[in-house]
């Protein structure tokens, strides 16, 4: 987490995410945005909500 600039930094791939645009890519070589996984509460305990909004992983050769 980059707190001044309110992004999301990825060491391995040397990207920067913006979680407040759907984890939009803002810097590095990073060729699309994070899948998100939706979350709700239940019950005052945080769940998963469904599915990832895209696929998860990097290039499968």
């Amino acid at each position: 987490w980059q707190a001044q600039a309110k992004t999301l930094f990825c060491a391995c791939h040397a990207a920067q995410y913006d979680p407040r645009d759907h984890a939009r890519v803002v810097d590095g070589p990073a060729p699309r945005r994070l899948p998100m996984l939706p979350i709700k509460m239940v019950n005052g305990v945080l769940t998963v909500a469904g599915g990832f909004t895209g696929r998860v992983g990097g290039e499968r050769p």
